[in-house]
């Protein structure tokens, strides 16, 4: 049975979502709030009495001196494994359940597992279109238009780096990149 992964790219004000099940973007918002993550984070105490649930938020890395907006987004992004772990851990209330896993990896780890490390120009645009690539190889097949839908339609902009974030964590469990039972602190990759 194949996990929901939910993805949150973090920012300063919104920050990018995705919800991803059998290769379809379920719920992609590319401005979500702080509150619209906190309560789709929640949902995973309901989500994983069906199926195991995945979760992955960016940590950010700063290159040099870190601004303001930056310190803020890296704190933003702990918030958001915080409250993870902590619906990770919550009772289930004497339901069957099948396990939450918690992930905050950086740019550079979701770049190497995707394959688009040594992409030339934007890491952005090369994660977009590794995402178009894998869902059917061209925009009209994995994004599709509103009478056709393709499997990412409704992705856009910071949601696109939700999606790779979802990709990269499947991918990395699936190769033993990522250890599904290793605390945050040894997910770290040189």
């Amino acid at each position: 049975m194949s996990p929901i992964a939910i993805a949150i790219d973090p920012g300063t004000r919104t920050h990018g979502l995705v919800v991803y099940r059998d290769r379809l973007a379920v719920i992609a918002d590319p401005t979500a709030d702080t509150s619209d993550v906190c309560s789709i984070l929640w949902s995973a105490h309901i989500l994983r009495r069906s199926r195991p649930v995945i979760i992955t938020v960016e940590r950010i890395s700063a290159m040099g001196i870190a601004g303001n907006d930056v310190v803020h987004t890296a704190e933003i992004s702990a918030r958001f494994v915080e409250l993870a772990h902590r619906i990770a851990d919550s009772d289930p209330g004497g339901h069957p359940v099948h396990p939450i896993h918690v992930y905050w990896l950086r740019r550079r780890q979701v770049l190497a597992m995707l394959a688009v490390s040594g992409a030339k120009g934007s890491k952005d645009s090369a994660v977009r279109r590794a995402m178009i690539e894998e869902h059917g190889g061209t925009k009209s097949i994995a994004v599709g238009t509103k009478k056709v839908p393709g499997p990412l339609y409704g992705v856009t902009s910071h949601a696109w780096q939700a999606l790779g974030l979802a990709r990269a964590t499947i991918i990395g469990r699936a190769t033993g990149q990522i250890d599904p039972c290793a605390p945050i602190s040894t997910q770290e990759t040189t």
